[in-house]
């Protein structure tokens, strides 16, 4: 079972900013970010992300300030910081451990702010938009029992939506290429692999770390593996090619995956992008410091050839850390590939409890090409590709 988990919220966040509602209005929207970017960073110790958002196997989901309302400004209600940043009431990470933690961040509406008599700003409490529209009793919203609210419970709700079309997805794969649904112990593991696989930082990446005053390679904190787009993961195109794998590992065994890649990458400049997630459940040890019991992971091997040389987003040890690994890595430059297989092997170890049972595991795997070349990598790769899964104790 996979349990998707809101990261909680601080509302409070509000009462740590020493500018009065005026000085706010009278900037710009970049500058609002910066405030309350500093405001948290220099808070965070009271920002924590709240129980059960520590969950080891679960899903976390934070907040982003957006949604699909039109509503504007006016004299008296505006914006708190950028539309598309993390919402500034988002719990923050990270988890236990320096566990990646909250997982994913994705829309949990927008709410402006106002002042009070005493000059200072407080959230507006409405459940008119913006935000976003959900159900509630009726008389506390429209007509029609519905109210906008926003926070990261409303974030959780929409990537367990996102979660229910994956599974139909996913049921259709299954059935195509094994003839029967997706098997009931590879359900969870499955689900929070593709939520997460097509996540990255790339959408607000920069403006992000504008507003922390933070480098790119800090912001693990704020964005987890970033905002996730489901239909990456959902659709391949010519130029992409996403594949599943399933394994179960016992102490120190390791399984590989070959990827077949029949690209020419010697005479041109192609740019190219690999993303890897793997995703497992793994044991507990709650006596125990190091609470999680087996650790897996991967490694990917090219022959030192540069395929994809360099790492994005979060940082490897980070990654390492929960029981999701999400990692993505580009390259472009010219190198010789004689039709050869790109390598993944995933590994596994004891941390806190004797492992007495294989444990199963999940890998998805997408490498693209940019358009505008003559390649069908979809169709090339799929001509190849078949099970070539080879067990070692090692």
């Amino acid at each position: 079972m996979l349990f998707i988990i809101s990261a909680g919220n601080h509302p409070e966040i509000v009462n740590f900013v020493d500018k009065p509602f005026d000085e706010l209005k009278a900037l710009n929207i970049s500058q609002r970010s910066s405030i309350f970017g500093e405001t948290i960073k220099a808070n965070q110790r009271n920002l924590k992300i709240l129980a059960p958002a520590e969950s080891l196997n679960g899903l976390t989901i934070g907040a982003l300030y957006d949604d699909f309302t039109n509503a504007n400004e006016t004299a008296r209600f505006i914006w708190a910081v950028d539309r598309g940043l993390p919402s500034p009431v988002s719990a923050i990470g990270k988890g236990y451990r320096s566990v990646i933690t909250p997982d994913l961040f994705y829309y949990g509406g927008r709410e402006f702010i106002r002042g009070k008599f005493d000059g200072k700003i407080d959230w507006v409490e409405s459940l008119r938009e913006p935000g976003c529209l959900s159900a509630a009793p009726y008389g506390t919203g429209d007509a029609d029992g519905c109210a906008f609210s926003f926070g990261t419970s409303d974030a959780a709700a929409q990537i367990t939506h996102e979660a229910a079309k994956c599974h139909d997805v996913l049921n259709q794969v299954f059935l195509a290429q094994t003839g029967s649904k997706i098997p009931v112990e590879a359900t969870a593991i499955l689900l929070k692999a593709m939520l997460t696989h097509g996540a990255s930082w790339e959408p607000i990446a920069e403006k992000l770390a504008l507003a922390m005053g933070a480098s790119l390679k800090q912001l693990s904190k704020w964005l987890g593996n970033g905002v996730p787009n489901i239909s990456r993961v959902i659709e391949c195109t010519k130029e992409r090619i996403t594949l599943i794998g399933l394994g179960a590992l016992k102490k120190d065994e390791g399984n590989i995956f070959r990827l077949p890649l029949p690209v020419d990458f010697s005479s041109r400049l192609m740019k190219r992008k690999l993303t890897v997630t793997l995703s497992y459940l793994s044991p507990i040890a709650p006596n125990k410091q190091t609470y999680r019991g087996a650790q897996l992971w991967f490694n990917i091997d090219d022959s030192g050839k540069g395929l994809v040389p360099a790492r994005q987003n979060t940082e490897w040890q980070a990654v390492r850390k929960g029981s999701l690994q999400h990692e993505i890595f580009i390259g472009e430059n010219p190198i010789v590939w004689n039709d050869d297989d790109l390598i993944i092997k995933v590994n596994c170890k004891e941390e806190a409890n004797k492992i007495k049972t294989a444990i199963p595991y999940c890998l998805f795997v997408s490498f693209e090409v940019a358009e505008g070349f003559d390649v069908n990598l979809y169709a090339d790769v799929s001509a190849k590709i078949h099970q070539r899964v080879q067990i070692s104790n090692n």
